[in-house]
């Protein structure tokens, strides 16, 4: 888990003996597994995120299968569409598809593979994508809690990307106040 501690399912026993000897043969065998030979679970496909929401609203974003494979480093804008809102842990939240990526490393752009219905929807949102080969994450499970800790995987143009796109996105809100943020 995310706090060191580790979750393992043993079998339940009324006598508490061997309850307990259930427990530390599996805690030795979970060791031994994933300290002494190193090994990886093929059912873990996502690394795990403590769940925030951000100015009091949670976002989802939804994706799917594109033509082509990526390159290590790609990087570039992705079209959203939004689907709906919703309430989740008794707050909104605003879910959307990714529509396409648009690769500025190789000027190419990649739709993903939604139905037309979906397709055919205007994007009136924007995202960047990075495309990395190694998992950001410790331990390879669980996600980054901060910038610092994610920097030396992102390429040195995406970063300058994001500034940019910082530095033009608080001018606009500036002078065109708050409520024009997503034109």
């Amino acid at each position: 888990m995310g706090d060191g501690s580790i979750c393992i399912h043993t079998l339940h026993s009324p006598n508490l003996k061997q309850k307990l000897n259930a427990d530390f043969e599996s805690l030795k065998n979970w060791v031994v597994k994933y300290y002494v030979n190193k090994e990886n679970d093929t059912h873990y496909e996502h690394i795990i995120i403590n769940e925030k929401p951000f100015n009091d609203t949670y976002y989802s974003y939804q994706f799917t299968d594109v033509e082509n494979s990526f390159t290590k480093g790609e990087f570039g804008k992705i079209e959203l569409i939004h689907l709906n809102n919703g309430i989740y842990k008794e707050k909104l939240i605003s879910n959307y598809l990714i529509k396409s990526f648009l690769s500025y490393n190789y000027r190419t752009k990649r739709d993903c593979k939604w139905s037309d219905y979906y397709m055919k929807k205007e994007s009136k949102s924007i995202g960047f994508f990075v495309f990395l080969k190694e998992v950001p994450a410790l331990h390879n499970r669980f996600a980054f809690t901060n910038w610092l800790q994610l920097e030396s995987y992102l390429p040195d143009d995406f970063l300058k990307l994001l500034n940019e796109f910082q530095k033009n996105f608080n001018g606009k809100t500036k002078s065109k106040g708050l409520a024009d943020q997503n034109s």
